[in-house]
């Protein structure tokens, strides 16, 4: 919780306290803790912004508020004050202590959260890439005539003027996740591209299925931090949303997500045809970065591109089509599969060519096997790491959303922000060891900081 939030809570307890609390001896200055909570709730709204989770709260301090301006205009001493009748007494304990507890509760369930700060040297840019391929029908709609269309979000090295104010994390969300939008990131929009270097090289990412464009933030962050231009593909209608410049905010195929909840997977036919979308729109954006960096169209990023570097990497599904792509286009020159298999796992098909790219697979507790599988895929060196204490959403930032469900099976027993670490160092270690030529010795052997993590490498 944030700072006034905390202040206005324990105002709220302390006047319910004095008021029902039997064993609480009453002083005369309780009756000005809703005022106290009034004036902290005004600049909690200027300085903090307000949102749903405080309503319970809001909504208790003017009750007490009015409550007490009563009992001051008819001066009434507090010590005189007693229940007419012990049940309405109790009653009134009760129903005080749920709305406390309700009040105190939400905010802590949703609560705004902070993102680990990058570690680069680099100040972060972010910025917006809206792309339409004419030459691919929308499989998603019924029009005849719509194309693929999907978004981009990019995070690349920047210059930041002092004063400037990073950007907000998520926007035109639905009402009970709007509070996501008072987290701030440590990125600024459209800044320009840092002037230390005449180009960086270029990383691809893919969310997870039914991900979000956003779901690694701090990933991206760190990457851009480090000296690498960062895009993130909102595969549209597989994506939970994509917001378009217009403003359409396009949420994910109602048959997916129907499916998704009721824990039925996609079939191999299916799934076949997602990765074929997924490979398509990351080779799209491939050819459309060309064309920015001739400046043949408009990006802040012209000239700043360096398309002989280019990385690939995806997590889950995301993780599948980065396979998938480095296995098609020699463009890819190092890729990351973030806790996912092969093509051939999920589609029933092989990928079309051998992976000639070093690869990076990265896999939860469980996928011991999975690690000898996917590196005999490479025909270039491998590395298979297996982090003890993980599922597959310790590969996401989502347990800062709801640190709550870090105390359920959904995630593992490995801290968060320790799994952030070491997902942050070996993906930095391996692409600037294959995209900047920069050797880590974090990828030669087990390393003292992250006992969790076991890795095999295999050199061809």
């Amino acid at each position: 919780m944030r700072t006034f939030e905390i202040l206005i809570l324990m105002t709220l307890f302390g006047r319910w306290g004095g008021y029902t609390i039997p064993s609480v001896k009453r002083s005369r200055w309780i009756i000005y803790l809703p005022a106290l909570s009034v004036l902290l709730t005004a600049i909690h709204l200027v300085v903090e912004s307000g949102r749903w989770q405080m309503v319970p709260a809001y909504c208790l301090t003017i009750v007490f508020f009015f409550q007490d301006l009563t009992r001051l205009k008819k001066e009434r001493h507090l010590s005189k004050e007693k229940p007419s009748q012990k049940i309405w007494a109790m009653i009134g304990f009760l129903g005080g202590l749920l709305i406390i507890v309700l009040a105190t509760a939400l905010p802590i369930l949703f609560p705004i959260f902070q993102f680990p700060a990058p570690e680069g040297p680099y100040p972060v840019g972010t910025t917006n890439l809206h792309l339409v391929d004419q030459s691919r029908p929308e499989t998603f709609t019924p029009i005849p005539d719509d194309k693929r269309e999907f978004m981009v979000k990019i995070w690349y090295p920047a210059e930041v003027e002092p004063g400037a104010k990073p950007d907000a994390y998520l926007e035109h969300l639905p009402f009970q996740l709007s509070h996501l939008a008072l987290v701030k990131t440590h990125a600024y929009q459209d800044v320009p591209v840092s002037a230390v270097q005449s180009s960086f090289p270029v990383l691809i990412f893919s969310h997870g299925y039914i991900g979000l464009v956003d779901q690694n933030l701090t990933l991206m962050e760190e990457l851009a931090s480090q000296g690498y231009i960062v895009c993130s593909i909102a595969h549209t209608y597989q994506a939970q949303a994509t917001v378009f410049p217009d403003g359409r905010n396009v949420p994910v195929d109602l048959s997916l997500s129907t499916d998704f909840l009721k824990g039925i997977a996609p079939t191999q036919s299916d799934y076949g045809e997602h990765l074929r979308i997924w490979t398509d729109d990351t080779l799209y954006l491939m050819d459309e970065l060309e064309k920015i960096q001739l400046g043949e169209q408009d990006l802040i990023l012209t000239g700043k591109l360096d398309l002989d570097r280019i990385g690939v990497f995806g997590m889950s599904f995301g993780g599948v089509a980065a396979v998938q792509v480095c296995s098609e286009d020699s463009r890819c020159h190092a890729g990351i599969n973030l806790d996912a298999g092969l093509p051939r796992d999920y589609s029933g098909r092989a990928i079309e060519s051998p992976l000639n790219q070093p690869f990076l697979f990265m896999l939860r507790e469980d996928q011991a096997a999975m690690v000898h599988t996917n590196m005999n895929a490479v025909e270039n060196t491998a590395y298979g790491i297996r982090v003890r204490g993980t599922t597959h959403l310790d590969f996401t930032d989502l347990f800062l959303y709801l640190p709550v469900l870090k105390y359920t099976n959904i995630f593992g027993p490995i801290d968060g922000y320790h799994m952030i670490d070491i997902i942050k160092d070996y993906t930095v270690a391996f692409f600037d060891e294959y995209l900047k030529g920069e050797s880590s010795t974090l990828l030669n052997d087990l390393s003292p900081d992250y006992p969790e993590v076991e890795i095999k490498i295999k050199v061809p």
